[in-house]
């Protein structure tokens, strides 16, 4: 008999008291991101760089600003975030993801994807790419900025700021005296 509202068998023989076992965190992704891994394996769309961003939907009516607390429990959790085994047999088991592996064509399945999966390896790949961009944005800042100082100059004429530059750069006074 499985349980009705998470249909996991009741626990058996050595299973710990519930409560004290140190639970993982990877029953606790929403099953449609599970769907979303599967096919994006099946389409080969998981091949390709892809990016997500985490939001706030909205904050509470009146509110200008969210707080973040318990970030340590939060850190703890990704830190422990994988699928076991066990995780893999109850999402296998259960239908949300497939078992089937295509070697004919080198694919892999759904379950063998999620084994290997980490969220230190996620946040190495997105420090990379944040890495990556901050350089780029550095260096194209940088060929930029020097082809205005080579073309047009940065700094007015020492002439232009003794006369007043808003009568240089826009023919008016900024005072009248």
């Amino acid at each position: 008999m499985t349980n009705p509202v998470n249909h996991q068998p009741p626990p058996g023989p050595g299973t710990p008291p519930p409560g004290t076992a140190r639970l993982g965190t990877a029953l606790l992704t929403d099953q449609y991101e599970l769907t979303m891994v599967q096919a994006s394996l099946r389409s080969g769309a998981a091949d390709r760089r892809a990016v997500f961003e985490v939001f706030a939907r909205h904050l509470p009516h009146g509110r200008r600003y969210g707080v973040v607390a318990g970030t340590g429990r939060l850190l703890d959790a990704i830190e422990r975030f994988r699928f076991d085994p066990a995780d893999l047999e109850f999402l296998g088991g259960a239908g949300i993801v497939d078992y089937a592996t295509c070697a004919a064509d080198g694919d892999i399945s759904t379950c063998d994807a999620l084994a290997s999966y980490t969220m230190m390896g996620q946040f190495i790949t997105q420090l990379k790419a944040v890495s990556v961009s901050f350089i780029w944005s550095a260096v194209a800042s940088s060929i930029v900025f020097f082809i205005i100082k080579f073309t047009v100059g940065l700094k007015a004429s020492a002439e232009a700021e003794e006369e007043g530059l808003d009568i240089v750069e826009h023919g008016e006074r900024a005072y009248h005296s």
